[in-house]
């Protein structure tokens, strides 16, 4: 019971977390819209980020495993490791820093050929701040990684806001001076204030001194075994850099439409599995530790039920609604009625795409306890490979929908992949009679809600232009209930999907 008290309140301020990100992310459409100061600024910020997504997402992954490992082998000498730890660490880090800079200096009017010299400029600038934001964010996944090792859980979300409050500041206050260049910054002193403060709470348990024993040979040959992980995460990371690579041929505003409809699905995403995370993610874990091998692939099987219902049933609604939608949520200083009805064309593709990629991210974590470090890489690689081939096929014969295309097919495509990962050996647990009836149980709840949603979109009329802000959160608010209530009783009354109704039977009891 602890440990779903402790998966409830790690919920609850991710959920905090989410608001704040999606509030920086209007200021960011208020200031800057979907014009070109925000794409120079995505295609800069495109590869350090994605690097340090890469290594931040891998060391989340394995090092907590790894930390806890060595406490117990270790014992009063963990101290000592784990400050030669961070001090290894931030030799890497520097390192990469360094050379990621200058060869992105140099390359920069190479790999963006269509940037003007003025541009060139900013996007270097950007992209420096960017590659220095590398150090503090890796210094900072080691802190938290480290104080989840000793099952301080909530201390670690809590850093995470630093830098989207302080991009929501620097933004406001100076965009007119810097421009987008504001954002890049906000994330540097945002991930530096949570590194000061992460050290600050984990110093005590540190031992900086190198003089006792030598630990680098252990230390190295973690960081060499990383690299599975740091592959494996190209799977959720590298479709910025891609996008940043074909959008931008495209012509101006692509690129930034294609990171809006990113953000958007982290928010739409971190919503939806929020529940079902907390249910059963535990459940898999403990029945992994305890080789309860038929107990881990049954919840697998309602897990994975449980969020293509979730999932799918928000991108009908969240493609009907598209266009109030992100009137409501974008449409308001640089951000005009044209990149709102060109966003809500992107955006339905996108949502598709989410129902699918949500769980590949649940079932990542399965196969990284199960130390599949080797299959979720080689998984990793074909998503980096697909979504970029994709992309400049699409993108050729569609333009920029195409891109949409392109990441719908890639996770469709990567979630068989990951399932066949999971229940190897056992595919006859997922691929049976029961997965078919739930498929076209969900097929008809989905297909009666789309319409009943489109008869009540047409008859509040929300897609037309004089319609005012207030009017639009009324009537999309009124549909989404709506929606929501047929949903319910479909699922509990006429069809009977049990796993949703033990899911909400659980919650329920859990509160």
């Amino acid at each position: 019971m602890s440990l779903v008290k402790s998966s409830i309140g790690v919920s609850i301020i991710s959920l905090f977390i989410s608001i704040v990100s999606f509030i920086n992310q209007i200021i960011i459409a208020n200031y800057f819209g979907a014009g070109k100061s925000l794409d120079i600024y995505l295609l800069a910020s495109s590869v350090p980020l994605m690097i340090s997504g890469l290594v931040s997402s891998a060391l989340s992954f394995s090092l907590i495993p790894h930390l806890i490992k060595m406490q117990i082998k270790l014992g009063i000498d963990y101290k000592l490791y784990l400050g030669q730890f961070f001090r290894r660490c931030l030799l890497y880090s520097f390192s990469l820093s360094i050379l990621g800079s200058l060869i992105f200096f140099i390359g920069i009017p190479y790999l963006y050929t269509s940037l003007k010299n003025e541009e060139i400029t900013i996007a270097r600038i950007i992209s420096i701040i960017s590659w220095i934001s590398i150090i503090p964010a890796i210094i900072l996944s080691i802190i938290s990684s480290s104080l989840n090792a000793r099952k301080s859980f909530y201390f670690p979300l809590i850093l995470n806001f630093a830098p989207f409050l302080f991009t929501i500041i620097l933004t406001a206050s100076f965009h007119r001076f810097i421009g987008s260049a504001t954002i890049a910054l906000g994330v540097l002193f945002g991930t530096i204030t949570g590194m000061i403060i992460g050290l600050k709470k984990i110093y005590p348990d540190i031992i900086w001194s190198s003089k006792s024993k030598n630990f680098i040979k252990s230390i190295d040959s973690y960081i060499f075994y990383l690299r599975y992980a740091i592959i494996a995460m190209l799977t959720f990371t590298i479709f910025q850099s891609i996008d940043a690579f074909w959008a931008i041929k495209l012509g101006q505003s692509n690129l930034s439409y294609l990171g809006y409809s990113q953000r958007l699905l982290i928010a739409f995403g971190a919503l939806i599995i929020a529940g079902p995370s907390t249910v059963l993610i535990p459940r898999l874990t403990e029945a992994i530790q305890e080789n309860r091998e038929d107990d881990f692939l049954e919840d697998s099987v309602h897990l994975i039920k449980l969020i293509i219902s979730l999932a799918s049933v928000i991108a009908v609604i969240g493609s009907v609604l598209a266009e109030p939608l992100i009137k409501i949520m974008f449409q308001r200083g640089a951000f005009n009625s044209i990149d709102t009805s060109n966003l809500s064309k992107l955006l339905p593709y996108m949502l598709i795409g989410m129902v699918f990629m949500l769980n590949v991210v649940v079932l990542f974590r399965a196969l990284f306890v199960k130390e599949k470090g080797i299959g979720v890489a080689f998984i990793g690689i074909i998503c980096a490979l697909l979504y970029f081939i994709f992309s400049g096929i699409f993108s050729h014969f569609f333009s920029i929908k195409g891109i949409t295309f392109a990441y719908m097919l890639t996770w469709i495509f990567i979630f068989f992949v990951t399932v066949n990962s999971v229940f190897i050996k056992n595919l006859k647990k997922i691929y049976n009679l029961d997965l078919v009836r739930f498929i076209l149980k969900q097929a008809i709840i989905l297909i009666f809600i789309y319409f009943s949603m489109s008869y009540l979109s047409t008859l509040f009329d929300i897609h037309s232009n004089l319609n005012t802000l207030l009017y639009s959160i009324l009537t999309s608010g009124i549909i989404c209930f709506i929606s929501i209530v047929i949903y319910i009783l479909m699922v509990f009354y006429i069809l009977k999907i049990e796993e949703l109704k033990r899911f909400i039977s659980i919650i329920l009891k859990l509160l």
